[in-house]
């Protein structure tokens, strides 16, 4: 393990309560370091990590350099910090590492939290990049990210979730995440309609912009087309629509071929002929699994954190479950073992134990649980 693990490690990933007094001292100090030309901020429920990355590919393909920050990550660090096209690399990290460590007091970098910590990073890796894509961690308003002035805002989808940070109503989880928002906003399909009249209320009260571009029926055809040839989950087509919204805000050119060679770690990603992995966890994600799977049944390898609804989560793809396997996961917020098998007895669940080469399976519940079964696959 590198020293930048090691180091990482040691930190707590968030603190009970939101507080961004360490974070904004933090970066007060690095700040004036450091230019982030035009920074483009992802809230929401579901779908920054996907958006964000659609976006990030077609920018830099159309030749600019952009930065990609997103989390959590599947197997890597790396996954988190996306540059020229790619994970940055190991040298280019402990680089960063090392100068953002001699840029800031020892007691401020021991007091961040490892997301506040990593989000500092990504800004010193974006430094005098043409564009900087920032993916809030939990929530909007109270998230380390938060301590940038936006350019331009994207509100993904919305759904119940960290319900215990943002409130148990749509309105409050909604409003926590616009509270980020600083001049444009662009909003995603979304699942929930009441969203939008909140989103409406939010703008005119705060004297936001909010953006209105839709695309004819046709474009839409065609980029649900594009995520087909490609392989792409169609819940997918969605969030490359958001992100096409914000190439259209931007005035540039609009043609998918600057899609080419998006990549994205368990977004209903194809690892063998008959495994499909997905790092959803949440109602909205059951929902978009739902439809992508229609009527066709599958083994469902499955664990969740504590956190999460998971009795109504699997009510929802019930119909599409043929034997529910649960995967044992290291986590201090995962489910008890022996709760999850009580909780969901009328599934008849079973400990998951190998795949079969004639059967088909859907890992899903959670990032830990696409991790810990890649590894285990990776081995066999």
């Amino acid at each position: 393990m590198s020293e930048f693990e090691t180091f990482l490690n040691q930190k707590p990933i968030y603190y009970d309560k939101f507080d961004l007094a360490r974070i904004k001292k933090a970066y007060e100090l690095l700040k004036p370091l450091i230019n982030l030309k035009y920074v483009i901020h992802l809230i929401g429920t579901n779908g920054k990590g996907s958006t964000g990355r659609f976006l990030a590919t077609y920018l830099h393909n159309l030749g600019f350099k952009v930065g990609h920050y997103t989390s959590p990550h599947v197997l890597k660090f790396n996954e988190r910090i996306w540059i020229h096209g790619a994970d940055i690399d190991d040298n280019h990290l402990n680089t960063l590492f090392e100068k953002l460590n001699s840029l800031l007091p020892k007691d401020i970098i021991e007091a961040l939290s490892y997301f506040e910590y990593t989000t500092l990073l990504s800004f010193l890796a974006f430094d005098n990049f043409d564009f900087c894509i920032i993916e809030a961690g939990l929530g909007g308003e109270f998230d380390a990210t938060n301590v940038l002035t936006k350019d331009i805002s994207i509100l993904t989808n919305i759904g119940y979730d960290h319900q215990a940070f943002l409130g148990d109503t749509l309105k409050s989880i909604t409003t926590t995440k616009l509270k980020s928002v600083n001049k444009k906003l662009i909003v995603s399909n979304q699942t929930y309609s009441e969203v939008l009249d909140i989103v409406d209320d939010f703008c005119k009260t705060d004297n936001i912009e909010k953006i209105e571009i839709d695309f004819s029926r046709e474009f839409k055809e065609k980029i649900l087309n594009f995520c087909k040839q490609n392989l792409l989950s169609s819940y997918l087509a969605l969030n490359l629509e958001t992100a096409l919204k914000v190439v259209k805000c931007l005035n540039l050119e609009i043609d998918l071929k600057y899609v080419n060679g998006f990549k994205i770690r368990g977004r209903f990603e194809k690892i063998a002929k008959n495994i499909i992995v997905d790092v959803g966890h949440n109602e909205l994600s059951a929902i978009m699994i739902k439809q992508e799977l229609n009527d066709k049944k599958i083994n469902l390898i499955y664990n969740s954190l504590d956190d999460k609804d998971y009795k109504k989560i699997i009510s929802i793809l019930k119909d599409n479950i043929k034997e529910l396997l649960i995967i044992p996961i290291d986590s201090a917020r995962a489910v008890k073992l022996d709760k999850l098998f009580e909780e969901l007895h009328e599934y008849n669940p079973k400990l998951f134990i190998d795949i079969k080469d004639d059967e088909e399976y859907l890992v899903f519940g959670s990032f830990v649980v696409v991790e810990t079964f890649l590894r285990w696959f990776e081995k066999e």
